[in-house]
C-alpha cells in the first residue's frame, strides 16, 4: 500500500477532473484505496492521464500531445504520490520505495505541461566538463 494514500481532492484539484473507475462496474469508492481510478485533463494541448492503483503501488502516466510526441508510463513500486503548488507551478509528485528506490518523477501540469524523471545531477551539455 502506498503510504501515505494519494489524497483524493488534492488529484481532483490538481487535474480539475472527477476520477473514473480503471474497471467498468466497479464502485471504486467503496473500495478505495484497494481500487484503480484514473484522472484525465488537457492541459496546453496535450491530454494527460494518470491511472492510479494504491494497493498494487501501481501508476500510470499518459501524455498525449497533438505533435508526434507521446509518452507513455507504467511505473511500479510507488511508495507515495503527492501534489505541489509552489511558484505557480501546479505539479504531481511520484516517489519510489525500496532499497534501489529511483528518483521522484515530476509531473507539471501548470503553467505547462512537462514530465522529469531524473537522478538529481544538474544538465550540462557534452564536453562542458565539470561545474
Amino acid at each position: 500500500m502506498m503510504e501515505p494514500v494519494p489524497d483524493i481532492d488534492d488529484l481532483r484539484w490538481l487535474f480539475e477532473s472527477d476520477p473514473e473507475s480503471a474497471f467498468p462496474d466497479d464502485n471504486w469508492r467503496g473500495y478505495w484505496p484497494y481500487s484503480a481510478i484514473t484522472f484525465t485533463t488537457v492541459r496546453s494541448g496535450a491530454t494527460v492521464s494518470l491511472y492510479l492503483e494504491p494497493a498494487s503501488h501501481t501508476v500510470g502516466i499518459v501524455i498525449d500531445a497533438e505533435s508526434p510526441s507521446h509518452v507513455r508510463l507504467d511505473l511500479g513500486d510507488v511508495g507515495a504520490v503527492a501534489t505541489e503548488r509552489l511558484h505557480g507551478n501546479e505539479e504531481l509528485i511520484v516517489d519510489f520505495r525500496g532499497e534501489n528506490a529511483r528518483p521522484h518523477l515530476r509531473l507539471r501540469l501548470k503553467p505547462t505541461v512537462s514530465l522529469t524523471w531524473g537522478t538529481g545531477v544538474p544538465w550540462r551539455p557534452l564536453g562542458a566538463g565539470p561545474s
